[in-house]
């Protein structure tokens, strides 16, 4: 029984960095051929929106074509820019990295502050990693309901005493309504501020 739970568990971790290695490896290639190989893509673009347009699930094709052209032309200008300022690249990359340690964060503070062990922090960090990327693809604000059901999902197990719906509540909570909440109180003054100045 202790042998089939250990090879359990050397398959999960096994998974784990699989699930990594890949994401990491499909991540660069994408970034690196829109980088330099800007023909390859937009041959790819034009031969997906053909296809699309075969099966009526778009109407304008050129139009479509000449958005992705304009956003991977300002890609490219963009590229170049910071191409020429390489100290600006390093400085993005740490802002952009300390930015998301600091959001995937959250699920390690919640899940000490509910007085719960038996998990390493860098599983939790890495769960809340894989919860982030597979929940973008989900096209609603904030990949609402993808997010709060991939919580349930990634995290089942790992909280004790039926303490995850709790968990998820405070981990949303900071990782998403927070940011709505500020977002408002900013609005709202900056609105009280401009109407102060003109009249």
């Amino acid at each position: 029984m202790k042998e089939n739970e250990q090879d359990l568990s050397v398959i999960a971790a096994d998974r784990e960095k699989i699930i990594i290695r890949t994401s990491v490896t499909g991540i660069l290639t994408n970034v690196l051929l829109a980088a330099f190989k800007k023909s390859w893509i937009l041959m790819l673009a034009s031969r997906l929106l053909h296809l699309l347009e075969r099966i009526h699930l778009l109407k304008n094709r050129d139009a479509a074509y000449a958005s992705i052209q304009e956003i991977m032309d300002t890609y490219h200008v963009a590229l170049r820019d910071l191409l020429r300022h390489r100290g600006q690249i390093i400085l993005q990359f740490l802002l952009g990295a300390l930015s998301l340690l600091s959001l995937m964060g959250a699920s390690v503070f919640v899940y000490y502050a509910l007085d719960q062990s038996g998990t390493a922090p860098l599983r939790l960090l890495t769960l809340a990693y894989l919860l982030f990327v597979s929940a973008s693809y989900t096209p609603l604000p904030g990949a609402s309901g993808a997010q709060e059901a991939g919580f349930l999902l990634y995290y089942q197990g790992i909280y004790s005493g039926g303490t995850i719906g709790l968990a998820l509540l405070i981990w949303r909570f900071f990782t998403y309504y927070l940011f709505l909440l500020v977002g408002c109180v900013i609005v709202l003054l900056e609105r009280i501020l401009l109407r102060r100045r003109s009249g």
